[in-house]
C-alpha cells in the first residue's frame, strides 16, 4: 500500500487542529451519552434495550470514526488520538483499525516533516 504524503500550511493546520478538537469533543458527547444509558440504575441487572442502545453505539462508532480519521493538525490532537486508539482498544477488531493506523501515521508523518 502507497502512502500519500499531504503539505499542510500553518494557516490550514490550526484550522484542522481546531477541527480536530470539534470532532474529539463529539466523540466524547456520544461516548458519555451511551455510558449514562449503560449505567443508569434502571439497567443494573439487563442488556439495555436495542432501541436505546442501537442509536447510541451508531452515535458513538460514526463520532469515533471522524475523530480518528481526520487529520490531526497539531501534536496535542495527535497524543489524543493515540490515547483513544488505546483506550477504545481500536486494534482489537475496531472495523476501521487499519484506515485508523494509516491515519495517525500520516498525522505523524505531517508533523515531524510539515514541509
Amino acid at each position: 500500500m502507497a502512502t500519500t504524503v499531504h503539505t499542510i500550511e500553518p494557516k490550514a493546520r490550526n484550522e484542522i487542529a481546531e477541527e480536530s478538537r470539534r470532532l474529539y469533543y463529539a466523540y466524547r458527547h456520544a461516548k458519555a451519552l451511551w455510558d449514562a444509558a449503560m449505567y443508569s440504575p434502571e439497567y443494573v441487572d439487563a442488556d439495555l434495550p436495542d432501541e436505546i442502545s442501537d442509536p447510541l453505539s451508531d452515535a458513538h462508532t460514526h463520532a469515533l470514526d471522524a475523530f480518528l480519521l481526520a487529520p490531526a493538525g497539531d501534536a496535542k490532537q495527535l497524543a489524543k488520538k493515540l490515547a483513544v486508539f488505546r483506550d477504545e482498544e481500536i486494534f482489537h477488531g475496531w472495523h476501521r483499525a487499519a484506515e485508523v493506523a494509516a491515519a495517525m501515521a500520516q498525522d505523524a508523518h505531517s508533523l515531524a516533516w510539515p514541509d
